[in-house]
Formats: C-alpha cells, structure tokens, sequence
C-alpha cells in the first residue's frame, strides 16, 4: 500500500508533464492584433501557396523560410488591422462587395499569369482587399 502512495503522485506528475509538452496544448496563435488572433494554420497556408510564396520547392514541412513566413504574417497582421478598422467605424462589407474584389483578384491574377488564388489564401485576400 505504502508503494502504491508513492506510486500515484509519481504517475500523476509524469501525466502532466506528458501532456503539457505534447502538442495538443501548445499555442497555436501566430500574433494578435486588437483582441483578434491570428492562427498558424493562416500562416502556414500563405507560405505553402504557390500563388504567395512564387514556389513551395525546398520547404520542409516542419520549418519554414524565415522572409517568406514574416512576409505572410505581416500581410495577415495588416488584414486584421483593416478588418478591425472597419469594424471600428462600422462599416458594413456585404457579399457583392466581397464578389466584385474576388472577381478582381481572379483577373488580377490571370493577366499576371500567377496561379488562381484557391481555399483559405483566396479568402484572406478577399478580406484583405474587401476591408
């Protein structure tokens, strides 16, 4: 009994160490801007596009170019700065709006010939450009 006592704080310490190290509490917020979070993933997403990034050759999965991943976060920090300040003057950005500057970015695009915009990045520049 005496050995199960000093069992148990043991097996409860080294249960929380487990889990505070792994990665399913760790942060996943790049930066925030005025109470906002700006997530990893929308990092992540703008440099593995080809469209943002020019080419996903030689990036590791684990690590990426530090000009290219501070290039993504300052456009994401500027995107929320516009969003935020819309949303400070009140400012209503209906769908059309939101339509009309993605058919623009698609023929910005197009005529640049860069690839199409597609998923998450494609939003974010809408955003952007909307705000």
């Amino acid at each position: 009994m005496a050995r199960f006592r000093l069992l148990l704080p043991a097996a409860v310490v080294a249960a929380a160490l487990l889990v505070t190290s792994c990665g399913v509490t760790a942060d996943t917020t790049a930066a925030s801007v005025a109470g906002d979070d700006i997530p990893i993933d929308d990092v992540t997403a703008l440099v593995e596009s080809p469209a943002f990034a020019g080419s996903t050759e030689g990036t590791n999965e684990s690590t990426q170019p530090g000009d290219l991943a501070r290039a993504a976060l300052q456009f994401l920090i500027m995107r929320q700065v516009w969003v935020s300040e819309a949303e400070r003057w009140d400012l209503q950005i209906d769908d059309s709006l939101k339509s009309q500057v993605g058919e623009q970015l698609d023929a910005q695009t197009a005529q640049s010939g860069q690839e199409p915009l597609e998923g998450r990045v494609r939003e974010l520049a809408i955003e952007y450009g909307t705000a």
